[in-house]
């Protein structure tokens, strides 16, 4: 193929910064709960942030996974069929199950905090 790469790299880098820096607006929204308009302000820039860097990074992975294979692979669409399901539908219900226990079993200890400790969990996907 002669799609160069290099600005799908960059497209993915930029949708994973935009995602970082999303998941850290939602958590100083939930630090300033106390405020309601710098919280709401703050969760809707991070809601923002996390919708770009999703249309960033999702599309050129997709892309990366066909690039894998020569034009009219039979194996092109067993890859597209793996890495939809196996690698995020399963792993996304595997972290929501763990996000649940983590929040029910920690949240009584740590006395209100165990939210601190769910982006801990996307280490798992």
């Amino acid at each position: 193929m002669l799609i160069s790469t290099g600005g799908m790299r960059r497209s993915v880098l930029l949708g994973t910064v935009l995602m970082v820096i999303g998941q850290l607006f939602m958590f100083f929204s939930a630090l300033y709960f106390q405020h309601p308009e710098a919280a709401k302000l703050l969760m809707y820039t991070g809601l923002g942030a996390l919708i770009f860097g999703n249309g960033f990074f999702k599309p050129n992975v997709s892309t990366f996974v066909g690039q894998l294979y020569e034009p009219g692979d039979r194996r092109l669409d067993s890859a597209y069929t793996i890495f939809t399901w196996e690698l995020i539908w399963v792993r996304l219900q595997l972290l929501s199950f763990v996000d649940f226990w983590v929040t029910r079993v920690i949240q009584p200890i740590l006395n209100g905090g165990a939210f601190l400790l769910q982006p801990l969990s996307l280490s798992y996907v």
